[in-house]
C-alpha cells in the first residue's frame, strides 16, 4: 500500500513537471509569434524614433513623425520594448524642450521600470529627470533625482556612472554656490572612478575643483586642479582633447581675470579660440569666450575693436536665446561705456544685465551688475540697498540649500540602507523557504527510502516465516513418518517375540504329545489350545490397533479446521457443518494452499458472524478434477451482491485466492442466506519461497492471530 502511494506521488510530480515545461514550451512558442508578427511594427517605430533624434531634419516633421512614434508605441504590448522606448521619447522631448511631454514619459519610463524590477532602466530615467530640472535650474530636485539614481547605479556595481552621478551633484552644488559641499563631492566621484581610469570623467572632475577653488578665491590651488585636469587631457582620444582644451584654456583664463592678470589671462582666452570650426560648432563658447578676450583686452588697456566683437557675441547668445550669456556681454558692455564715462549707456547695459541674469536665476551675475550700478551712479542709494538685501538672501539661501542637500543625501542614504535592509529580509526569508522546502523534499525522500527499506525488511520477514514454516511442516511430516516407523517395529516386535514365541512353544508340545493319549497329553493339548486362543486373542488386538490406526489417521490441517469451528461455535450462537473427504491426504497440499486457504474459510466464517444473522454454516471441502473445490454456505439474511461494498475481508479474499492462482464467487439472495465458492489448484506445487503469512510458525498458531 505505502509503495503504491509512492509511485502514485511520483507520477503526479512528472505530471505537473511535464505540464510545466509544456506550458513553457507553448508560451515560448507563442512569444516568438508574436515576435514574429510585430517585426514591422518595431522597424517602423525604430525608424520613427530615428528620424525624430536627427537634428538635420525640420522640427516640424520631427515633432509629427514623434508623434506618430509615440501613438504606437502606446499600443504595444511588449513591456521590454515599451521601456527602451519611453526612455528614447522622454529624451527626445527633453530636446524639443517640451516639458509636459518629456514629465509624461519620463513618468512611464520610472513607473514601468518599477515594475520590471529594472533598477538600471530605474536610474536612467532619474538621470534624465535630473538633466532636465537641471536645464530649468531647479538645484534641489535636479541633485535628488542624480542622487538616487548615484544611490542605484552604486547598488547595481555601475561604477562608471556612479561617479558621473557624483560628478553631477558636486556641479549641482557648485551652481548653487555650495562650493565646500561640491569639492567634497568631487573628491567621492574622483575616488570612485580613480581605479578605472576613466580619463574624461577624471578631467571633468579635476576642472570642477579648478572652478570651486576659483570661487572661494583659492587661485593657486584652482591652478594645480586646472593642471591636474590637463594630465588626463594628454592622454585623451584626438577629437574630445581638442574640444576639452578649449574649456581647460578658458577656464585658466578666468582664474587671472578674477585675479585682474589681464596679461597672463589674454593667452588663455586667445588659445581657447583657436579651435577650429567654434564659431559654427559652438556658437555659444565661441561668444562666451570672445567675450572675456575682448574684455580683458579693454581692462588692458587694448580697446581695439572692443564694441564690435562685444556686439558680435551679445548678437549670438540674443540668436540662442541664451540669456546667461548675455547678461555676461551686457555687463562687459556697461562696464566698458562706465570706462569712456557714458554713463546712460552703462545704465542701461547693467540694468539689461541684472534683468537677463534675473531670467536666468545668475544672482552672482545680478549682484555684480547691481555692484556695478552703484559704482555709475554712485548718488542713488537703491542700488547699493537692493545688493545689501540680495547678497544676504542669497547667504541665506545658500545655507537653505546646503542643508537640503544635506538633508537629501541624508534620506537618501536612509531609504537605501532600508531598502537593503528589505532586500535583507527578503533574501533571508527566500532563503529561510527554500532551505524549508528542501529540508521538506529531503524529508520525503527519507521516508520514501525507509518505507522502502521497511517493505523490504518485512518481505524479508515473511520469507524467513515462510521458510520456517515449511521446514516445520517437513519436521512434522518426518516424525508421524518416525511414528508411524516406530509403530511398525512394535508390532514386528510384538509379533516376533509374543505371537511368534508363543506359536513356537505351542509347536512343540504338540509335536511331544505325538502318540500319546493318556490323561496328561489330553490335558496338555488342552492347555495348548487355550495358550492358541490366548495368541488368537493378542493377533485380534493387534489387528484392531492396526484398524484403528488407518481409520483415526492423524490430519493436522483437517485438526486445525476443526479447532477453529469448535472456536467458533463456543464463541457464537452458529451450527458448523464440516465436509470433507478422509481419503485425502490434507497435509499433501502445498503450505501455502493450505495456509492461503484456512484464512480464507476463517475470514468467510467471521463474515457469517458478524453480519449474515445466520444459524448454521455449511463447509465443503471437495476434490475435484484435479482442482479442490471449497463452499461456505450459510442460512443467513442474504444481501444485494450488486450493492455490496467491497470491504478489507472481501479484499483480502480476493487477495490470496489470486496467491495460489485460484477464482472464487460470492452468490447471494436476501433472506436466503450467501454462499461463497473457491476453486484452488490441487496438485500444483508453489515455491516455499512465495508463501505469504502474518505471523506464527504453524498452523494450530496462524488461527489464534
Amino acid at each position: 500500500m505505502e509503495s503504491h502511494l509512492h509511485y502514485s506521488i511520483m507520477i503526479r510530480y512528472f505530471l505537473l513537471f511535464t505540464a510545466i515545461i509544456y506550458l513553457t514550451a507553448c508560451e515560448d512558442f507563442t512569444g516568438k509569434a508574436d515576435h514574429q508578427l510585430n517585426i514591422q511594427e518595431i522597424d517602423s517605430i525604430s525608424f520613427w524614433l530615428a528620424e525624430a533624434k536627427n537634428s538635420k531634419n525640420p522640427i516640424a516633421y520631427r515633432r509629427d513623425i514623434l508623434t506618430k512614434a509615440s501613438n504606437a508605441i502606446n499600443s504595444d504590448s511588449h513591456d521590454t520594448l515599451k521601456l527602451d522606448y519611453y526612455s528614447q521619447l522622454s529624451l527626445i522631448y527633453s530636446v524639443f524642450q517640451d516639458s509636459t511631454s518629456f514629465r509624461k514619459y519620463s513618468t512611464l519610463y520610472q513607473n514601468l521600470a518599477k515594475k520590471l524590477g529594472n533598477d538600471k532602466d530605474l536610474a536612467y530615467s532619474y538621470w534624465d529627470l535630473g538633466a532636465f530640472l537641471d536645464k530649468l535650474s531647479i538645484r534641489d530636485s535636479s541633485f535628488y533625482y542624480y542622487r538616487s539614481a548615484y544611490s542605484l547605479f552604486n547598488k547595481i556595481g555601475d561604477i562608471k556612472n556612479s561617479g558621473n552621478m557624483l560628478y553631477r551633484m558636486a556641479i549641482q552644488q557648485q551652481k548653487a554656490r555650495a562650493y565646500i559641499e561640491s569639492e567634497k563631492t568631487t573628491y567621492e566621484a574622483i575616488n570612485l572612478i580613480e581605479p578605472i581610469k576613466d580619463t574624461i570623467q577624471l578631467f571633468l572632475c579635476y576642472n570642477n575643483l579648478g572652478s570651486v577653488t576659483k570661487e572661494l578665491k583659492e587661485y593657486d590651488r584652482s591652478l594645480e586642479f586646472y593642471n591636474k585636469a590637463e594630465e588626463y587631457l594628454n592622454i585623451m582620444g584626438e577629437e574630445n582633447r581638442l574640444r576639452y582644451t578649449r574649456t581647460l584654456n578658458n577656464n585658466r583664463g578666468n582664474v587671472y581675470k578674477e585675479q585682474e592678470m589681464w596679461e597672463e589671462a589674454i593667452p588663455y582666452f586667445e588659445a581657447a579660440l583657436q579651435y577650429e570650426n567654434l564659431e559654427s560648432d559652438l556658437p555659444r563658447s565661441y561668444a562666451q569666450t570672445l567675450n572675456n578676450l575682448t574684455i580683458s583686452r579693454f581692462l588692458n588697456g587694448d580697446t581695439t575693436n572692443v564694441l564690435d566683437d562685444l556686439f558680435k557675441a551679445l548678437k549670438i547668445f540674443t540668436l540662442e536665446d541664451d540669456n546667461p550669456g548675455i547678461s555676461l556681454v551686457s555687463y562687459n558692455l556697461a562696464l566698458y561705456y562706465a570706462n569712456i564715462g557714458n554713463k546712460k549707456e552703462a545704465v542701461f547695459y547693467a540694468a539689461d544685465a541684472i534683468e537677463k541674469a534675473e531670467l536666468s536665476s545668475n544672482y552672482k551675475r545680478k549682484l555684480e551688475a547691481l555692484k556695478l550700478l552703484g559704482w555709475i551712479d554712485a548718488q542713488n542709494d537703491l542700488y547699493f540697498d537692493e545688493y545689501v538685501m540680495l547678497s544676504e538672501r542669497l547667504q541665506d539661501e545658500e545655507r537653505s540649500i546646503r542643508d537640503k542637500f544635506a538633508r537629501i543625501e541624508r534620506e537618501t542614504d536612509e531609504a537605501l540602507a532600508e531598502a537593503e535592509a528589505l532586500e535583507k529580509d527578503r533574501r533571508l526569508i527566500l532563503g529561510i523557504s527554500l532551505g524549508l522546502i528542501l529540508l521538506s523534499i529531503a524529508s520525503l525522500i527519507i521516508i520514501f527510502q525507509r518505507i522502502r527499506v521497511q517493505r523490504l525488511r518485512f518481505q524479508q520477514q515473511q520469507q524467513e516465516a515462510n521458510q520456517e514454516i515449511f521446514n516445520l511442516m517437513l519436521s512434522q511430516k518426518q516424525k508421524m513418518e518416525e511414528g508411524k516407523q516406530s509403530e511398525q517395529k512394535r508390532i514386528s516386535e510384538e509379533l516376533h517375540d509374543g505371537v511368534l514365541g508363543a506359536l513356537n512353544g505351542i509347536r512343540m508340545v504338540l509335536l511331544g504329545l505325538n502318540g500319546k493319549n493318556d490323561d496328561s497329553a489330553v490335558a496338555m493339548r488342552g492347555d495348548a489350545i487355550d495358550k492358541l486362543k490366548g495368541v488368537q486373542e493378542e493377533i485380534r488386538s493387534i489387528s484392531h490397533e492396526l484398524n484403528d490406526t488407518a481409520y483415526q489417521k492423524f490430519n493436522n490441517f483437517i485438526n486445525s479446521i476443526q479447532d477453529l469451528i469448535r472456536e467458533t461455535e463456543a464463541s457464537s450462537y452458529l451450527s458448523i457443518k464440516l465436509n470433507y473427504d478422509e481419503d485425502v491426504d490434507w497435509d499433501a497440499l502445498s503450505g501455502e494452499i493450505k495456509i492461503n486457504l484456512y484464512r480464507i474459510i476463517q475470514e468467510s466464517i467471521q463474515n457469517v458472524v458478524k453480519h449474515a444473522q445466520a444459524n448454521q454454516i455449511e463447509l465443503n471441502l471437495i476434490p475435484w478434477d484435479n482442482m479442490l473445490k471449497i463452499t461456505i454456505s450459510d442460512d443467513g439474511k442474504g444481501f444485494d451482491t450488486r450493492k455490496i461494498k467491497k470491504g478489507i475481508g472481501h479484499r483480502n479474499i480476493k487477495s490470496r485466492v489470486e496467491k495460489v492462482n485460484g477464482s472464487w464467487n460470492i452468490e447471494s439472495t436476501i433472506g436466503k442466506g450467501s454462499n461463497i465458492t473457491v476453486i484452488l489448484p490441487y496438485e500444483k506445487e508453489l515455491s516455499h519461497a512465495n508463501m505469504l503469512v502474518d505471523e506464527g510458525v504453524d498452523l494450530q498458531q496462524i488461527k489464534k492471530n
